[in-house]
């Protein structure tokens, strides 16, 4: 390769770049692309891709100096994402930083080699200290490379000499990783807004979803034959309600919440009405509402909404990722269902469609867009309650543009030629919908919104001279629906054992859970005050220096006590996703700036962090089965 180069220190690099990242080995080994090497005028090898040296010719450890000159370094931990380096001089003065952990991302396979053929990183990447990622880059090799540090700020560092070689391919990689911290953002967030709702909202659900049905029994029902129309609540939707009333006969319809009652009063009652976001408000969607659809309902939605009136409440629960709903079935995935998680309501009920084993699959309403600069359906519930919270300071066009401007603006093709405007949340789903995977073909009906790509666009007349429908199959797949979840004759017999015997499961489950919630929760607060008091003596460790000893052995024995009721630890710990994501990714501050010097002090902080989490998620279950418990004991 050069004299510079070593093979002996790729093989070295490569060895522990395997155990870490495999795969990434071998796709090294593979590129065959040959690079020149150049000799600066300080002695320094140069790299040089088709012409263009990717390294100052003169000096290039003092170009990398200077890269780094005005970020800010020590000051607390940080992270240096580096899109290219070349053989790597800024990456090698990055590791030099006491606080500073470096993530490289590379496009070029071949620019890898050489570098890793220059200088000896196995011990940084064995410490984490340095993490590689090689193109293409998968979500989840994201997720590893940033594990426990995501939540620290970060300095992207563009290379100059890799952008002037291949700008499309490097600038690629800052999309990917903007891409990737918007989404991670998201979903930290919900997990910290929503983590006791959850929970709250499952055990509440309980005796009710004792006497719904399992999403499993509405796989396959469609067995191919008939259409299933999904229709989300984006503003076009009213576009469409004339020819969707027209033309209802020939679909099976699910709707999500939000647009239910803009389709009821439209004179237009879909089948199944999908039903997934924990927040009160959520309910509003199904007040009022007394037609036949029947719910499809997540277990972690708004306790509400099965408490109003109506026969919607008895239909259908989805499984879910809480270890809670183990209480329902001990193989939630093959007794209960499950369908694709995209983010939203849309995506779960298109999920839903394929499962049903739909025809073809037919989109309306999602806009995924702000279509003449609405934010949602015009007589949509959340639009409705404006009428009584209205002022002359609080108006329903504020409210609107404060929807439309949460996000950054960005700009997406639309179905009306030109561009639309919509936000980086909007775009996530847009991306879902364009890369599922598709069992059959989906058609997008909807009038305006952004082109989705792969997703052919089509009109009600123009689909309906294209594809035949035979009526008697639809209504058949309808009534068959109906008839699941009725209430008469033999099946409401063979119903109501099925309900007896399920809730008769679930109070003994959490009889049982409760039982063990008390003894574990003595030995939580036992830890809490512990180490409380082991924080106290490290922080003032010249007082207490002979307790310290004795409080860390009694802190081992009730951490293994703690840490071997697995169960009961995955359960809580959907809880108190705010304090482990302080503990492991720094999120919202997590440690002063004193812990973080005082590796100890640090230590014995995130054990009072995760035992005060515990004693709280411990007392909310408590609380909370309680109240379940009665109520299933007195029906």
């Amino acid at each position: 390769m050069n004299s510079f180069a070593d093979d002996s220190i790729l093989q070295k690099n490569l060895k522990v770049l395997s155990t870490i990242s495999p795969g990434i080995e071998e796709r090294i080994l593979q590129s065959e692309r040959q690079l020149e090497i150049k000799i600066s005028k300080t002695g320094l090898p140069v790299l040089v891709a088709d012409g263009v040296s990717l390294h100052s010719a003169m000096d290039p450890l003092t170009e990398s100096k200077r890269l780094l000159e005005g970020l800010k370094k020590e000051d607390e931990e940080r992270v240096f994402l580096f899109f290219g380096a070349g053989i790597g001089y800024s990456v090698q003065e990055s590791l030099k930083l006491k606080n500073v952990t470096s993530v490289w991302m590379e496009a070029e396979a071949s620019v890898l080699r050489y570098a890793l053929s220059f200088f000896d990183y196995s011990k940084f990447l064995m410490s984490g200290a340095l993490r590689i990622l090689l193109s293409p880059i998968l979500e989840q090799d994201l997720y590893a490379a940033f594990r426990g540090i995501s939540g620290y700020p970060i300095s992207f560092i563009a290379h100059r000499g890799s952008n002037q070689w291949k700008r499309e391919s490097y600038e690629e990689l800052r999309f990917i990783a903007e891409g990737f911290f918007h989404k991670k953002d998201v979903n930290i967030s919900t997990l910290t807004r929503f983590e006791r709702i959850w929970t709250r909202n499952f055990i509440a659900n309980l005796p009710a979803l004792s006497r719904m049905r399992p999403i499993k029994t509405l796989f396959g029902i469609c067995e191919g034959k008939v259409d299933v129309l999904v229709c989300g609540a984006g503003p076009s939707l009213r576009l469409s309600l004339e020819e969707l009333r027209s033309y209802r006969e020939r679909y099976v319809i699910i709707a999500v919440d939000t647009a239910l009652m803009v389709l009821w009063n439209a004179g237009i009652d879909p089948d199944l009405v999908f039903s997934v976001d924990p927040q009160a408000l959520n309910s509003k969607y199904l007040e009022g509402y007394s037609g036949n659809a029947k719910i499809v309902f997540d277990p972690t939605s708004s306790y509400h909404s099965l408490r109003l009136p109506g026969e919607f409440k008895n239909g259908f629960f989805t499984s879910s990722p809480f270890p809670l709903i183990k209480i329902l079935s001990s193989k939630p995935e093959e007794e209960i269902g499950v369908v694709d998680f995209g983010g939203s309501v849309s995506t779960n009920a298109v999920s839903l469609a394929e499962k049903m084993e739909a025809r073809n699959i037919l989109l309306l309403g999602q806009d995924l867009s702000f279509p003449n600069k609405l934010a949602h359906c015009k007589g949509a519930v959340l639009e409705e309650r404006l009428n009584h919270i209205e002022s002359r300071k609080l108006r329903r066009e504020y409210h609107n543009h404060k929807q439309m401007t949460a996000l950054p603006v960005k700009r997406a093709s639309s179905l009306k030629d030109g561009t639309i405007r919509t936000n980086e949340k909007l775009l996530i789903f847009k991306k879902w919908f364009e890369e599922h995977p598709k069992k059959n073909p989906w058609f997008n009906l909807g009038k305006d919104g952004v082109v989705l790509e792969g997703i052919p666009n089509s009109g009600f007349a123009e689909y309906i001279q294209k594809n035949e429908c035979d009526l008697a199959a639809v209504n058949l797949i309808r009534d068959r629906i109906a008839k699941i979840c009725g209430r008469d004759g033999a099946q409401t017999n063979a119903a109501g054992k099925v309900q007896t015997r399920l809730q008769k499961e679930i109070l003994s489950e959490l009889t049982n859970l409760s039982a063990q919630l008390k003894t574990f929760s003595e030995k939580v607060r036992r830890g809490r005050v512990l180490s409380d008091r082991l924080y106290t003596q490290i922080k003032s460790e010249d007082r207490f220096k002979d307790q310290i000893l004795k409080s860390l052995k009694e802190m081992d024995q009730i951490d293994e006590d703690v840490s071997s009721r697995k169960g009961l630890t995955e359960i809580l710990g959907m809880s108190i996703q705010r304090t482990v994501l302080m503990i492991t990714e720094g999120y919202e501050g997590g440690l002063t700036l004193e812990e973080k010097k005082n590796e100890r002090l640090g230590i014995a902080k995130k054990s009072l962090l995760l035992y005060q989490g515990l004693e709280d998620a411990c007392n909310l279950h408590s609380k909370l089965i309680s109240k379940t418990i009665v109520q299933l004991s007195n029906p």
